[in-house]
């Protein structure tokens, strides 16, 4: 048995009907999915993370400058709220706690902004102790930060940045300092075209998988642990070759085996999946319909058997297994019905 928490939208601006963060209890298959709780406290908790042995719950209000703090209880996976504080910038999208537990990284879109904040005993959190301004091409302008991820080290973090006329398109890179300041190494320049949106670290720690909202493109990025470095190797479309129609990417994830990847294209309300090569590099094996509309997220179930789809619009999470020898995707014809999904974090 497993426990499973969704993140939504709530706002009438985003045209959302979610109500709050629901918590299920699933043994992994749709049919046996219970809900539990619905907590209703802030707005848009639209990014969920969990702290360092998944005993605490955080989540980033969409739209707004908050970050809430929630406790899991042991027996019954409910969440009891802690506290809420500023995330540093307008707009958080995405969050990560750092390996030893003791910080958590926040990217704000609007705000042009990562910030760390502390991670108390009690699992609640402070005020931003670090904030990283991710400047843009004019003096007021500034990058939008849309993800934040650890390399395989635990020792570097890797934003994703969109330039949107202000700023840059790119990877950001940096080093973790000891007290959790972000000390930047380097830039890497996609493109304000492509739009970076979110990343993946394969398993060997030497490359990067960049999703690009524009244009529907994976580019593979090779990393040099030791020099801190990013360097371009390939790219490769998350849309058949025969569609012309419009789309924006939505989410991207590396099977745990480092064997295969796999990307959501929204309007074209499709899953991609790809087979890595011997290099690092991607070759697309399927496209397949995520049965909903605009599926801005998913995730692997705890065995990393099966993908969870967050279709937003149609208010479904829809369940596709992993073939265990190719890596293609089938529908399991299993839906969880739950309003505005857009993140999906299971333990």
């Amino acid at each position: 048995m497993s426990l499973a928490y969704i993140g939504c939208r709530t706002t009438r601006e985003r045209n959302a009907r979610g109500k709050g963060i629901s918590v299920y209890r699933t043994d992994g298959q749709a049919g046996g999915w219970e809900l539990i709780q619905i907590m209703e406290h802030e707005n848009n908790p639209s990014w969920l993370c969990f702290g360092k042995e998944k005993n605490f719950l955080y989540a980033v209000h969409g739209d707004f400058t908050e970050v809430s703090s929630y406790r899991i209880d042991d027996s019954t996976g409910e969440l009891t709220y802690l506290n809420t504080v500023s995330s540093g910038g307008k707009n958080p999208v995405a969050s990560i706690t750092d390996w030893t537990g003791e910080y958590l990284f926040v990217a704000s879109l609007q705000g042009g902004t990562l910030s760390t904040l502390k991670i108390r005993e009690d699992g609640s959190l402070t005020q931003p102790v670090f904030r990283v301004p991710l400047a843009g091409m004019t003096e007021n302008g500034f990058s939008h930060a849309h993800h934040c991820v650890l390399d395989r080290t635990g020792k570097y973090l890797f934003a994703a940045t969109q330039g949107r006329g202000k700023g840059y398109g790119a990877v950001y890179l940096f080093r973790i300092l000891e007290d959790g300041e972000l000390k930047q190494l380097q830039r890497f320049d996609i493109g304000d075209d492509k739009e970076p949106r979110h990343l993946v670290v394969q398993t060997d720690n030497r490359h990067i998988y960049v999703l690009n909202e524009k244009g529907n493109s994976i580019y593979v990025l090779r990393f040099y642990e030791v020099e801190g470095k990013l360097e371009y190797q390939s790219a490769v479309s998350t849309l058949p070759a025969d569609y012309k129609g419009e789309s924006q990417a939505g989410e991207i994830l590396l099977h745990p085996s480092g064997k295969y990847v796999y990307s959501t294209n929204r309007t074209h309300n499709s899953v991609a999946a790809f087979r890595v090569l011997e290099d690092g590099g991607l070759e697309m094996t399927g496209c397949i319909s995520c049965r909903g509309d605009i599926p801005r997220f998913m995730t692997f179930d705890v065995e990393a058997k099966n993908i969870l789809v967050a279709n937003e619009e149609s208010d479904t999470i829809e369940l596709f297994h992993i073939d265990s020898e190719d890596g293609s995707l089938s529908y399991t014809g299993k839906n969880i019905k739950t309003e505005s999904p857009v993140c999906i974090i299971l333990k």
